[in-house]
């Protein structure tokens, strides 16, 4: 990503950037810690975040009934409407689908699994998004999600001034798969009206601007 920015400076003659750039690579040469806690070397050092990980995401408590009634809820849903027929919502994905989610996703995101950036969809041919199209109606018909579309947690330093071998100085951002963001947003913009949010979430609403705007123009 990096490499792609300092190359569009160039070919722009864009100097300030350029060298933006080049002062992010040359201070870019902080090495990774060999020992984090009581673990050294990469598996163990791996291992102990792992584990971290692990204990973080599953603190919160749930209730296994709780869970069984909305389960068998969805599955009675889909029993009832989509195996019969009765829904009204699409389950296929059409390489226009495709092509309009391909053309919202961001330039120079990295992926966090099989190391390609968006930009490869982005400037990808008709043949790659029918080929897409193809296997996100796989994935919904089967009901399967390759392992490499999860997400990748990679623990970054929160403060660098402070030691880097103690594992409470690092939070875990999330890395997700290129492809998988695709089939994101065809959901997203294909049932978009369905959608139910919580009001506690209300800047994040679409739109949010039309309500705004006006009462700002009103005081």
């Amino acid at each position: 990503m990096r490499a792609a920015k300092l190359t569009t400076a160039l070919q722009s003659q864009d100097k300030h950037n350029f060298w933006c750039e080049m002062k992010l690579i040359n201070n870019n040469h902080s090495s990774l810690p060999n020992v984090v806690d009581d673990a050294h070397g990469d598996k163990d050092i791996t291992n102990t975040f792992t584990n971290k990980c692990k204990h973080l995401y599953n603190s919160v408590s749930y209730d296994v009934n709780d869970m069984n009634v909305v389960t068998n809820e969805f599955e009675n849903s889909i029993a009832i409407s989509c195996k019969t027929g009765a829904c009204k919502a699409s389950h296929t994905v059409n390489v226009d689908d495709v092509t309009n989610a391909v053309l919202r996703l961001k330039p120079h995101k990295a992926d966090g699994i099989e190391n390609v950036s968006s930009d490869a969809l982005i400037n990808g041919y008709f043949e790659l998004y029918v080929h897409l199209a193809l296997f996100f109606n796989a994935m919904i018909l089967h009901g399967v999600s390759p392992s490499n579309m999860l997400l990748t947690l990679v623990p970054i330093p929160k403060n660098r001034k402070k030691s880097l071998n103690d594992n409470n100085n690092y939070r875990a951002i999330a890395l997700g798969s290129i492809v998988c963001k695709v089939i994101d947003n065809i959901i997203l913009e294909n049932h978009k009206y369905v959608w139910r949010s919580s009001g506690i979430q209300y800047v994040f609403k679409v739109n949010i601007l039309l309500l705004i705007v006006p009462l700002f123009f009103m005081k």
